[in-house]
């Protein structure tokens, strides 16, 4: 049996989180999915997966210009099992879980965000009808206190998935930031287009 790398590992990682929609290259992934050589591998994806759709095809950045292939995660996690072989359906196995593991990491910043900013529009409100400066300043001392226990509990959810997906936490930080930036955009472009 052979198993899946730490480096094997990494670089299926680093494909799950790339905001490519073809982030996989034929010619690199081939061997990790255990097929013999890059040809058999060329023909099962032109034979059972569609261009455009599920992979790309374009040339080198060569002298000699081969085509390249690069295609989806679908299609990848695909492509692994029809290799036929054990290593094959580990690294299917793996682009599975670590995929719904993923996808489930912006739900929990989600819930996590609305938290505080419950927490934050409660304080917010409560400061409105104050009139004591000390008051206040005490007031704005809790919004800091739960603040950092908030970004307290992220850090340590965040360094409870990367220690247990055994990526760095700077990922997991870009991960969660590239899906903030993308809500934020979205956000704008619906009040743009509203």
């Amino acid at each position: 049996m052979e198993n899946l790398t730490t480096s094997d590992r990494n670089q299926l990682m680093s494909y799950l989180l790339s905001p490519q929609q073809y982030p996989i290259t034929l010619f690199d992934f081939f061997p990790l999915c255990g097929y013999s050589d890059f040809g058999s591998a060329l023909v099962t994806l032109e034979r059972h997966f569609q261009i455009e759709k599920d992979f790309i095809e374009y040339l080198g950045d060569s002298v000699l210009a081969y085509p390249m292939y690069k295609m989806t995660i679908d299609c990848a996690r695909y492509l692994a099992s029809m290799a036929l072989n054990e290593k094959g359906d580990q690294v299917k196995q793996f682009l599975v879980d670590m995929g719904e593991q993923l996808s489930e990491l912006p739900k929990v910043y989600q819930l996590g965000l609305k938290a505080s900013q419950a927490k934050i529009e409660s304080l917010g409100k409560r400061l409105r009808h104050l009139e004591d400066e000390a008051l206040i300043r005490e007031s704005l001392a809790e919004i800091e206190e739960k603040e950092k226990v908030m970004w307290n509990e992220l850090d340590q959810l965040v360094y409870s998935y990367a220690t247990k997906q055994k990526i760095p936490m700077l990922k997991v930080y870009d991960m969660l930031f590239q899906i903030a930036r993308e809500s934020v955009c979205k956000q704008n472009e619906a009040r743009v287009s509203g």
